[in-house]
């Protein structure tokens, strides 16, 4: 499944938290590899930790997709 990361301060005044969530739930659903993070007390914003999540999430897709796509070796 395609990785996706859901980073959610909460109380977010601009999205509630249960609909982050639901969101997840949907995209579990539709067979993602769903991670979820709630930041309570944090502003409606991006932080260090989600930065740094969501680039552990894409340096590994890449590398998935680098194994996948290389041609084999010849002998």
């Amino acid at each position: 499944g395609t990785p996706v990361f859901l980073g959610s301060s909460d109380p977010d005044p601009h999205v509630p938290f249960d609909r982050v969530r639901d969101t997840a739930d949907l995209l579990a659903e539709m067979g993602g590899k769903v991670a979820l993070q709630r930041y309570p007390g944090e502003a409606h914003t991006i932080n260090h930790d989600m930065l740094q999540r969501f680039r552990a999430m894409l340096a590994a897709a890449l590398a998935d997709f680098l194994m996948i796509r290389r041609p084999p070796r010849s002998t």
